[in-house]
């Protein structure tokens, strides 16, 4: 379907679509209407409400299929929605989703208008003050180029509680696992777009489109979990002092602390996921009136945007196990300039490990024939390209196709520049320098960049110059550290830059010790 009125909802398109479908030749004046599907491409930039003019008609049966096409395509008849004629054409395919053809060829047709009455039925008119809304399912998802969500990670979680604190400015998803409190918090400022919608007329979706990951909390049942204790080491206390982190870790007030965590207990593999598929986060609500009273809770936190598109999930497992197992097992056999960009670009989520999975083949067969230092400066260019595919709205650009294409497109503008050389490290102080930051839940890498050298760096042979890694501790989007007195910061800080200043850094399966600081480099929490 194109040139679908901006102004016209789903609901609208499905209306008019009914009072054509629902009627000779399609069907009898006498039988029961059957039922279709109605997708609305939204827009790339999520910030953008409505769609984009465009989308998909799936019928049940080829032959209602065929007729509706011999009918309404080619300006034979016209389907007009808010005043703009709806142009029909074959889809590049044929069969439609499978799970959308099951869904409408198992499922009687619902007048849309009256799916939503008796959805409102449910709601809320009185004002609460503080309400909690129970929460069915906790998913964390990948949003695929097809805008498919692919689930990745998920729990039923008993006593799974959904509020808003007002104070903190966040919702506040909590559960209990053991004698431990689990929190997922997400911050008005981190959600790009919020979806609600019944999905499959059997799940009440809330479904939040993030910036940045959720923080992840715990809070510990037993009271010595909490204690703050000693460091591990005179060494790292030490070294954390140096940092400048030691001066903005809370006291201890005696009571029982949150601790910030880098993931969540959750049995599908939430460890491996959270990494890289933690900006969609969608929830199942138990019943249809906690769905409603979510949506009396964000208007009052003043988020007022809800998109109502249904958004069709599957489980692709796109970082599964097996996956980032050869995922691994591809980058050590890579150099490593080349690894680090390819770990780069993954890890800044612009590709998912299966789709740089179909890629690694061709970089490899790249660096036989045009070099390590070429193929690294190639995917430099490669991951602006690729990244901006999410916020691309040209219709190309969302198909199964179109991170290949952009690298074929990366590959030939490489080939027509002029080349370009890396800086060697000498006595005129500059060098090219790898960057890696730790957060939370991941690590960034970016560069190299040329830089100031120094004299532990030219202490080593030339050659070693890639071998050095500049380390920055920081919160989700790349942001210092903001303590808050109710987390136990000295724990997070020990589970998670502790070992990287005992026992080393892990990327592309290669192994970077801890080397030095510079004063400079202090306020900044970054290390060599």
């Amino acid at each position: 379907m194109k040139n679908v009125a901006y102004t016209a909802s789903r609901q609208d398109v499905e209306l008019v679509l009914a009072t054509h479908l629902h009627q000779p030749p399609f069907m009898d004046s006498s039988a029961r209407p059957f039922n279709f599907h109605v997708h609305l491409l939204r827009h790339q930039n999520r910030r953008q409400p409505g769609h984009k003019g465009f989308g998909f008609l799936t019928l049940p049966t080829k032959e209602i299929g065929t007729l509706f096409l011999s009918l309404y395509s080619g300006g034979r008849r016209a389907i007009i929605v808010h005043g703009r004629i709806i142009n029909f054409s074959p889809s590049n395919q044929p069969h439609g989703r499978v799970e959308i053809v099951e869904r409408i060829t198992s499922l009687p047709y619902v007048n849309p208008v009256e799916l939503q009455e008796t959805s409102l039925r449910h709601g809320l008119s009185e004002e609460v003050a503080s309400q909690l809304v129970a929460i069915q399912t906790l998913q964390f998802g990948w949003d695929c180029r097809d805008q498919v969500v692919s689930i990745e990670s998920e729990a039923s979680p008993t006593s799974c509680t959904l509020g808003f604190d007002d104070e903190r400015r966040q919702f506040r998803l909590q559960y209990f696992h053991g004698n431990d409190r689990y929190i997922v918090a997400i911050r008005l400022s981190q959600i790009d777009s919020l979806g609600l919608h019944f999905y499959r007329r059997r799940e009440h979706v809330i479904l939040f489109y993030l910036f940045s990951p959720p923080i992840f909390e715990v809070e510990r049942n037993a009271p010595s979990s909490a204690h703050h204790g000693g460091c591990p080491s005179d060494t790292l206390e030490g070294q954390m002092a140096r940092l400048g982190l030691g001066d903005s870790i809370p006291n201890s007030s005696g009571t029982p602390l949150r601790q910030q965590i880098s993931f969540l207990p959750i049995p599908s593999n939430h460890q491996l996921v959270a990494p890289f598929a933690s900006l969609v986060v969608r929830l199942v609500c138990q019943s249809a009136r906690d769905f409603n009273k979510f949506r009396d809770l964000a208007k009052r936190s003043d988020f007022q945007h809800f998109s109502p598109n249904e958004i069709t999930i599957e489980r692709r497992r796109l970082f599964s196990p097996e996956a980032l197992q050869e995922y691994e097992r591809w980058l050590r056999s890579l150099p490593w300039s080349v690894a680090f960009q390819v770990e780069a670009i993954v890890r800044r989520r612009s590709v998912d490990v299966r789709e740089m999975l179909s890629l690694l083949p061709r970089i490899k067969q790249l660096i036989t024939s045009r070099g390590k230092e070429k193929v690294g400066l190639m995917l430099r260019d490669f991951a602006t390209k690729v990244a901006s595919l999410y916020t691309s709205e040209d219709e190309a650009d969302f198909g199964p196709d179109a991170v290949n294409r952009c690298f074929d497109q990366a590959v030939l503008n490489f080939n027509a520049q002029p080349p370009r050389r890396s800086v060697d490290p000498t006595n005129g102080s500059l060098c090219d320098v790898y960057h890696a930051t730790v957060t939370p839940t991941t690590i960034y890498l970016l560069g190299p960049f040329p830089e100031r050298s120094n004299r532990v760096i030219r202490g080593y042979p030339r050659e070693a110059q890639e071998s050095f890694l500049r380390v920055t501790f920081a919160d989700e989007e790349s942001l210092q550290y903001r303590f808050d007195r109710e987390v136990d910061s000295r724990a997070y800080i020990k589970a998670r830059i502790g070992p990287i200043l005992l026992d080393g850094l892990w990327l592309a399966r290669r192994k970077f010790e801890f080397l030095a600081y510079s004063q400079s480099a202090l306020k900044e929490h970054t290390v060599w």
